[in-house]
């Protein structure tokens, strides 16, 4: 043999000596690769296998288990390519289509798989796969009928197996119709009891009906057999964080997060394990990374894929983004009108912003089998915001079929009765939740808070005397036969019977509430104060009676009170926004119109969307005279109400207060095309006129809605007379406003009619005869002056008397004072009584230094008059008096200095002045 020939024989040789090495070696890690792959050892398989392939590019058996592996490691792009690379290298079909196909639904790319699995594609695996898949992604696609056809011929095809079924129960279930799908689902089981996915979708249902216990029981079943599967474990999880086992919970999640810590249902599930657990900022750290990342997907592709739009708008709701969370939500609930908790979040968010009849369509949207308890408690809530009792009355029944023991629905069904004055019902059931000691203290409403007929009366006075005959001692039915007593104005004996109540039970605070209504309807304001105070002392966080001495301070108009409790509130719920709003209203009356600023602006941020909220911020501004910044509110207000009539008038009411009429006539243009009968919108419209000089106008509007002598259209009526001075008019319409409505401010309008019409003693007839029946501050007050301006200073010191003794009030004793000054020892009396009840007022501590002065104390007076000089440098009168006060202790200088000042206006002791000037 040639020198040459032997070389290359021997290259041969040892080329092919290697390459049996190799194949040895590959054969032998692809072995190793394999028994570590049954033993769900993932990781380690794919090494072995990567290394085999670095050895023998070609190894088609390790190709394909490197694609297994990473599929069942949920690497599946990384699965793709493999299997992908497998058919380039001429492997079977038959063997890659299915897997393949698992790697491309997983990754969602449901247009590839149907390519992959596609009609004519032979195998020589089970049909039924390839069914299974191509129904699969049609239905992620949202193509239910093709889903639906390819999941019949599933069936068809191999009636025995449970591929079709569970297509069909999948399908169902998407589609929101849970007891068919539950149906599909049982025929799965019946075929296939181990069957993994059916058990998962079966937990699943169960779980959205409310049977979490049986719930668990299948999808720890289907775990055991496929302990793979995060969405069991993530239902589980769910199922945990449900019934307040965070921990429990977390051991799942972290599982799952272990093997794909960017999942985003399990990062949303993390977060709630956090909110669980009170850990709220982590679980907002949490929700920030997730919509982070989440929000760098475009928006075709949120819409492709709606199940991320909903993790997305979930954790933007977990960090209150309000705003940003309801498009997402409401994306999702709208295309998909079956899930439940989408519809309710969104519900949520509307009635936070109350939006309540937006609120109701989206719950109306939801047309799932199954309904929470959840889902009836908002209904009933946006039912009765709207006050449409009688729909709520209707859901409460359909609820109740549902959750017959819910104390909660049982609550509102008694409520809803009482509303619709079907009061006998009312009554039944009450007494049977309190035989059951299942009824809270708020359902012992007092029966004098409902609006009941003579009928009614009688038949609600049968009913609580049964009642009272079985148990003479029960608080409840003694509070409830009070109520009737005060409704037929037997109010001494409600006291007797309330009272009674009260020593049979002392923690009931209802109880004490209920009195109260009675002292008030007495006229006692002071024990009905009182009476609320001691409720405060046995329940100080009891943000219900803090509320009621709060409105009782407001209803006397005992303003700085008011503000006092409604500031405790605030501590004990800084989110409350009806008391945030209340306490607001409060400082803007008392004029403290930035610290009312101070109170609403940090909270703007989470209620930047909430109409009473802005229409607390747009009043605040305005009452700073803060126009541009009022405007720039009620715009906002204004785009968030362009379908409600009423909150448009509202919003032109602002705009006028701002002067801005033509934005208000735009408001109220919109509410008229939405409902030109409003009334509401009739009468903002009438005062717009009234604001623009159009009184004519004004009437004309308002003659249509005059036959019910409505009190806000008399109101404007007596406006639109005034203006046009047909003051016999306006005082006719005043005397029906007083008769129809016999409060005080309109004992007080009526007065102050006939007195500028020249009819003052028929005006303080009025206000007499209003105190004969009602006692009232603000009428005995202005009473009490108007006889001191006329003369009458033995009726003026007999209401200023009443005003010292019960109400304590330092101006009616400094009047006393200045009445009775001729007699000097109870002129200094009241005086000293007045300086001892507000040291801080200049007018009493200049009366009480004068009055010492004249009583030779004018050392003593001195210190007194500077006070109020101090705060009052240019009222003549007291300029003249510390003038004199000054010369009694022989100071002429500074005299002579302040009598100088005091000459220069008119005053009634001015001659006297100008005298004592002259002799200086």
């Amino acid at each position: 043999m040639a020198p040459l020939n032997r070389i290359f024989h021997c290259v041969i040789t040892v080329i092919m000596t290697i390459n049996i090495a190799y194949a040895k070696k590959s054969d032998k890690l692809y072995e190793d690769a394999l028994t570590a792959f049954h033993q769900e050892e993932y990781g380690r398989s794919i090494v072995l296998l990567k290394e085999t392939m670095f050895q023998d590019p070609k190894h088609l058996s390790s190709r394909i288990l490197l694609g297994r592996a990473f599929l069942l490691s949920r690497k599946f792009e990384d699965a793709e390519n493999q299997f992908r690379q497998a058919i380039i290298d001429g492997a079977d079909t038959s063997q890659i289509v299915i897997p393949l196909g698992q790697s491309l639904l997983y990754q969602g790319e449901f247009d590839a798989l149907l390519e992959v699995v596609k009609q004519d594609v032979k195998t020589s695996v089970n049909q039924t796969e390839i069914l299974a898949l191509r129904g699969r992604a049609y239905l992620e696609l949202n193509q239910f009928e093709l889903a639906r056809d390819v999941y019949e011929s599933a069936i068809r095809f191999a009636p025995s197996e449970p591929t079709g079924y569970l297509g069909n129960a999948m399908l169902e279930l998407k589609l929101g119709n849970v007891t068919q799908g539950d149906i599909e689902l049982n025929k799965v089981l019946k075929l296939d009891g181990q069957n993994a996915e059916a058990l998962e979708l079966k937990g699943d249902v169960l779980f959205k009906k409310g049977d979490l216990s049986l719930a668990q029981k299948y999808l720890e079943q289907s775990l055991a057999i496929n302990k793979s599967s995060l969405r069991a474990r993530l239902l589980l999880a769910e199922i945990y964080i449900a019934e307040s086992e965070p921990e429990k919970a977390l051991k799942h999640v972290s599982y799952v997060l272990d093997l794909s810590p960017n999942y985003p249902n399990a990062n949303l599930l993390y977060a709630l394990v956090l909110v669980k657990l009170n850990k709220k900022n982590d679980a907002i750290k949490v929700t920030k990374n997730l919509s982070a990342y989440l929000s760098k997907i475009d928006e075709k592709d949120l819409n492709k894929y709606p199940s991320i739009r909903l993790i997305l708008g979930t954790s933007l709701y977990i960090q209150e983004s309000w705003e940003n969370a309801y498009g997402h939500l409401n994306f999702y609930a709208q295309k998909y009108p079956g899930h439940e908790q989408s519809h309710l979040m969104v519900a949520e968010l509307d009635t936070r912003f109350e939006r309540y009849n937006t609120a109701l369509r989206i719950l109306e949207h939801y047309d799932g089998e199954s309904k929470s308890i959840e889902y009836w408690l908002l209904h009933l809530s946006g039912l009765v915001k709207v006050k449409d009792h009688f729909s709520a009355l209707i859901k409460v029944e359909q609820a109740l079929e549902v959750f017959p023991k819910d104390n909660r629905l049982l609550e509102y069904k008694v409520k809803l009765l009482l509303a619709t004055n079907n009061l006998s019902a009312a009554l039944t059931l009450l007494e049977q939740l309190y035989q059951q000691g299942a009824a809270s203290d708020e359902l012992t409403l007092l029966l004098a808070q409902l609006q009941l007929d003579d009928l009614q009366l009688t038949q609600a006075n049968a009913v609580v005397s049964t009642l009272l005959e079985k148990d003479t001692n029960n608080p409840i039915y003694l509070s409830l036969s009070a109520g009737v007593d005060l409704r037929t104005g037997r109010s001494e004996e409600a006291e007797s019977k309330l009272k009674k109540a009260i020593s049979l039970a002392p923690k009931m605070l209802q109880l004490y509430l209920n009195l109260h209504y009675v002292y008030l309807q007495q006229g006692k304001i002071n024990l009905a104060a009182e009476l609320l105070n001691q409720a405060y002392k046995k329940a100080p966080k009891s943000t219900f009676v803090i509320t009621k001495l709060a409105t009782l301070a407001e209803q006397v108009n005992n303003l700085a009170i008011a503000v006092h409790w409604r500031q405790k509130l605030y501590q004990l719920n800084p989110n409350d926004l009806d008391n945030l709003l209340g306490l607001s209203d409060n400082l803007i009356k008392l004029g403290q119109g930035k610290a009312s600023l101070d109170l609403l602006l940090p909270q703007r941020i989470n209620n930047r969307l909430n109409v009473r909220f802005l229409s607390g911020l747009a009043a605040t501004y305005v009452s700073l005279k803060q126009c541009d910044s009022a405007v720039a509110v009620l715009d906002i207000w204004r785009g968030l109400s362009l379908e409600n009539d009423e909150q448009l008038a509202s919003v032109a009411e602002n705009y006028m207060q701002c002067g801005s009429y033509e934005l208000a006539h735009k408001s109220l243009e919109n509410a008229e095309i939405i409902n030109p009968k409003s009334k509401k919108v009739q009468l903002v419209r009438a005062q717009w006129l009234l604001n623009l000089k159009q009184g004519r106008l004004a009437l004309k509007l308002l003659e249509p809605l005059a036959d019910n002598a409505d009190m806000k259209v008399l109101i404007l009526q007596i406006k639109a007379y005034e203006q046009l001075k047909w003051y016999k008019s306006a005082i006719q319409t005043g005397r029906i406003l007083y008769s129809k409505y016999p409060y005080p401010i309109y004992a007080y309008r009526l007065f102050e009619l006939l007195k500028n019409n020249n009819l003052t003693e028929e005006g303080i007839h009025v206000l007499n005869s209003h105190l004969q029946q009602y006692e009232n501050y603000n009428i005995r007050w202005t009473l009490a002056l108007e006889y001191l301006y006329t003369g009458h200073n033995a009726e003026a010191a007999l209401h200023f008397s009443i005003l010292a003794e019960q109400y304590q009030d330092a101006r009616a004793f400094r009047q006393l004072a200045i009445i009775n000054r001729q007699n000097k020892n109870k002129a200094l009396a009241y005086a000293a009584k007045a300086f001892e009840l507000d040291s801080a007022s200049p007018a009493i501590a200049a009366t009480y230094g004068w009055l010492l002065v004249q009583n030779d104390q004018p050392q003593k007076g001195l210190s007194h008059l500077r006070f109020a000089h101090a705060r009052d440098s240019r009222q003549p009168t007291l300029l003249y008096r510390l003038a004199e006060t000054l010369l009694m202790l022989n100071q002429e200088e500074q005299a002579k200095v302040l009598l100088k000042q005091a000459v220069q206006y008119d005053f009634p002791d001015k001659a006297l002045a100008l005298t004592r000037l002259e002799s200086l």
